[in-house]
């Protein structure tokens, strides 16, 4: 006997947690079981490597997910009562929150965006141009803004779009400053800095990274058709990490 879906709801996030809202199951005789599955990919397929363990309630708290990042979730039911009857939800998505950063102390511990001192360090000076929509966070990627090429003064930049832009820098944190507003002056890190970046997978110390803009501040496990913007310094074991990177962009490399 065919069973009907709940209907699921991001009802909260935080920066690393989303809380998932789910009606019962219907039409079948019941009791319902259910499972919830998530990923950051839209239309992904459940199965054991996207299910979230123990998110077996109409209501589920999940943790662990990366800052500032879009998380697709379905859930499937099961008609316990009905020869294991099925059926999926509709895949539902929200945004985590961008990474809450100090202002005001490290205090040991490592943050989105900062630059391991222990390294000589490469910043720049640039303008995140007034053509961009909404503020940028450390550890953002960044690109030239070429339209502004002639206005003389410091280079202006807007955040990159796709994983195959040519990086000019990372933006690095600012004690006073945990995001950047259209026309703000800031610092970007670029080539041959190490620097503190979100992982998207996992990946062994010094594999070569490439930008992953499913996450701000994201570096993944290098793919042809994307830039490689630098060499892992440490051991990524799960996505969501936050690990030093060897910077060596496109556009350093040929500056």
């Amino acid at each position: 006997m065919s069973i009907t879906a709940g209907v699921l709801t991001v009802t909260t996030t935080s920066s690393t947690t989303a809380t998932i809202t789910s009606t019962a199951a219907t039409a079948g005789t019941g009791p319902y079981t259910q499972q919830l599955y998530g990923s950051v990919v839209s239309g992904f397929t459940p199965g054991a490597g996207n299910l979230f363990s123990g998110a077996t309630a109409l209501v589920n708290t999940v943790t662990g997910l990366i800052p500032n990042t879009t998380y697709y979730f379905e859930m499937i039911y099961t008609d316990t009562g009905a020869s294991n009857a099925t059926a999926d939800s509709l895949q539902v998505s929200g945004v985590t929150q961008p990474p809450v950063l100090s202002q005001n102390s490290i205090q040991q511990q490592n943050y989105l965006g900062v630059l391991d001192q222990s390294f000589n360090y490469n910043t720049r000076s640039v303008i995140l141009d007034a053509s961009v929509a909404s503020p940028v966070y450390a550890g953002c990627a960044v690109k030239a803004y070429s339209t502004n090429s002639a206005l003389g003064g410091p280079m202006h930049v807007v955040p990159c779009t796709a994983d195959t832009d040519a990086v000019l820098g990372f933006v690095v944190f600012n004690f006073k400053n945990v995001s950047f507003s259209p026309g703000n002056a800031l610092e970007i890190s670029r080539g041959g800095n190490v620097q503190y970046l979100y992982s998207t997978t996992t990946f062994n110390a010094g594999a070569q990274v490439c930008l992953d803009l499913t996450t701000n501040g994201g570096v993944g496990s290098t793919v042809s058709t994307h830039n490689i913007v630098g060499y892992a310094e440490n051991t990524a074991t799960a996505p969501g990490q936050l690990v030093r990177i060897n910077i060596q962009t496109p556009s350093f490399l040929a500056a």
